[in-house]
């Protein structure tokens, strides 16, 4: 008796962990807050906003504050000769105690650093700007990548439940052959062969399985987590995106992240060679201080102050003026970039513009298929009614059909994907892509999944059905093509 188990992801996940039944939307918002490269980026973005903080606080006004305790070995005095003729030789004046504590406070702000200052913040901005720019690239680029393994899982399934059904009608075949060489009207070489076509769809099925596996580890090292496997995958959809090609790729060009990075990258640079060639110039800056000291010898022992001062480095071997150099060219070089990048973009929407019209025509080519598929299974069917074809035909039809079906599934999907890879290349693939669902409803492996079929374990003997042990229904049967070749037509 022929031993059937459904196929499905369920059942072949059914025993890891499990999250509830998500949606692909549901998977990016994992992935965007457990992939460890989004985690890098946003740290990296957070880096360059303390960097920014920084710099700005170059702007305001500054003030320090020391204090201390100091001992010496004995107190300072100062020596001078005898001031007056016939006095003493010499006379020693102490200036400061053994020991004594101190403390002083300061105040600096810039007046006016030639924008020195406002360069240098201005540098940081846009290097804070380049890395939230980076940051949302690498969003977006993980939200592409969780689609190719959710979808791949999706396809993966179906591709289990098609070597299934295949192995099931090879083992239709092979019962159907050990039948017909009972009545003597199949040969030992046709039994070998269909016994051969067994083996071969249950190698199939077990690398469709191992291609599961694989899907499943990418889907879960997408979302940065190890506990990814899920019991259903919700049918994705995409808003459709209808602008024509030249504005796709003007949008690309024009807001596309990671141009948006080198751009920002750019403006950095520049402005870090305006800080260093200001920095060439005189700097004024205003400080205000006060001192004590506990100092029994001089009085006041705390004394204020208050200037204006003016700072120019008139002389520093040419260190400003060549970093300022190496800053404007760095500028220019990652100019020269952003124009290759440019191009580049363009040539990328062109592509992905070409290769979602390519899967559009696929989706109606399997859609064809599927008709024809159909409409040959029904005649097969029809036909086995009649008496006139073997049960093993309708199974191969049937499996036709799954085929045709899983060819359809594999083509929607891929444009799916073509579609989220134009809104890539364009810079607009973002959470509002995708058409909201909501839990409960059908999924890809739901819409006519051909897995229930049977799954025999590789090598197992096959038993032919019961009615093998009856006496054969006296119909005609037309000759199969091995018939023919081997003359043991009925």
């Amino acid at each position: 008796m022929l031993l059937r188990r459904t196929v499905s992801l369920v059942a072949i996940v059914a025993a890891a962990p499990a999250l509830a039944a998500h949606t692909l939307g549901d998977a990016w918002r994992i992935a965007l807050s457990d992939a460890p490269l989004v985690e890098a980026s946003r740290t990296e973005a957070a880096a360059a906003g303390q960097e920014l903080l920084v710099a700005s606080a170059q702007a305001r006004p500054n003030a320090s504050l020391r204090t201390g305790y100091t001992t010496r070995t004995s107190d300072a005095r100062f020596l001078t000769g005898a001031p007056l003729p016939g006095g003493p030789s010499r006379f020693e004046l102490p200036y400061a105690p053994q020991n004594n504590a101190a403390f002083s406070v300061r105040a600096a702000a810039p007046l006016w650093t030639a924008g020195r200052v406002g360069s240098a913040i201005a540098a940081a901005d846009a290097r804070h700007d380049a890395s939230t720019e980076a940051s949302t690239w690498v969003g977006m680029q993980t939200r592409m990548r969780v689609a190719e393994a959710y979808i791949g899982i999706l396809q993966a399934e179906r591709a289990v439940g098609v070597a299934a059904q295949r192995l099931s009608a090879s083992r239709q075949r092979l019962a159907d052959t050990q039948r017909r060489q009972a009545n003597q009207h199949a040969t030992d070489r046709d039994l070998a062969g269909s016994r051969l076509q067994v083996a071969r769809d249950e190698l199939g099925l077990l690398e469709c399985r191992n291609s599961l596996s694989r899907a499943l580890l990418e889907y879960e090292h997408a979302l940065g987590r190890g506990d990814a496997c899920v019991e259903k995958l919700v049918e994705p959809s995409v808003v459709w995106l209808s602008d024509p090609l030249q504005d796709l790729t003007n949008c690309a060009i024009a807001c596309r992240p990671d141009l948006a990075e080198v751009r920002e990258v750019i403006a950095g640079h520049r402005y870090e060679s305006a800080s260093w060639s200001a920095a060439r110039r005189p700097q004024v800056s205003a400080e205000v201080s006060f001192d004590y000291q506990e100092n029994p010898y001089q009085t006041p022992q705390s004394i204020g102050s208050a200037g204006v001062y003016l700072d120019w480095a008139l002389l520093d071997g040419g260190k400003r003026r060549h970093t300022a150099e190496a800053a404007s060219s760095r500028a220019a070089a990652a100019h020269a970039r952003l124009r290759e990048l440019q191009s580049i973009v363009a040539a990328e929407v062109l592509d992905a513009w070409n290769g979602r019209a390519e899967r559009e025509a696929a989706v109606q080519v399997a859609e064809r298929r599927v008709a024809y598929a159909t409409e040959h299974e029904r005649w097969v069917r029809e036909r086995f009614s009649s008496g006139m074809v073997f049960q093993s035909e309708c199974a191969d039809a049937a499996t036709a059909l799954a085929e045709a079906q899983a060819e359809q599934f594999y083509a929607r999907t891929d444009l799916f994907l073509a579609q989220l890879r134009l809104r890539l290349v364009a810079g607009r693939l973002t959470d509002e892509a995708l058409v909201p669902t909501y839990d409960g409803a059908p999924t890809l492996a739901d819409a006519g999944d051909p897995a229930e079929a049977s799954a025999l374990s590789p090598g197992e003997e096959v038993e032919p059905p019961a009615a093998a042990n009856e006496p054969p229904p006296t119909i005609e049967l037309l000759p199969t093509p091995a018939d023919a070749a081997s003359g043991d037509a009925p």
